[in-house]
């Protein structure tokens, strides 16, 4: 399970999920884990951001699963913002995926917004 980077900023932590072929990708880990709810736990409104590479990609399904699952049950009341490059039939096709439904049953997910020019 691989991960890009957490990055701690005053009104939320953002949690980077790894893009396909990411050379600086890491390892995640217990250690990491507990980094990022202790950083949570810092912020008076815990808010998660999972984000960059793609969070509901089958192979960051489970890491962003598991890091939503322990957070919550750590810090109950984080609000937690998953944003995705998925379109809504692709997001249609993950419906009978565990993972996904525990996502989207314990966050918000929102889609990435890119503006033309």
């Amino acid at each position: 399970m691989k991960y890009s980077q957490i990055t701690i900023l005053p009104n939320q932590v953002e949690f980077h999920t790894a893009a396909e072929g990411d050379l600086a990708a890491k390892e995640f880990n217990l250690f990491d884990l507990n980094d990022l709810i202790t950083a949570l736990n810092k912020l008076s409104s815990p808010v998660l951001t999972i984000n960059h590479g793609e969070p509901l990609s089958e192979d960051n399904l489970f890491l962003t699963d598991l890091v939503i699952h322990e957070v919550l049950r750590v810090i109950p009341h984080t609000r937690i913002y998953v944003y995705t490059h998925l379109n809504p039939e692709e997001l249609k096709s993950l419906e009978g995926n565990n993972h996904y439904k525990e996502i989207f049953s314990n966050s918000l997910i929102l889609p990435y917004q890119i503006k033309e020019k």
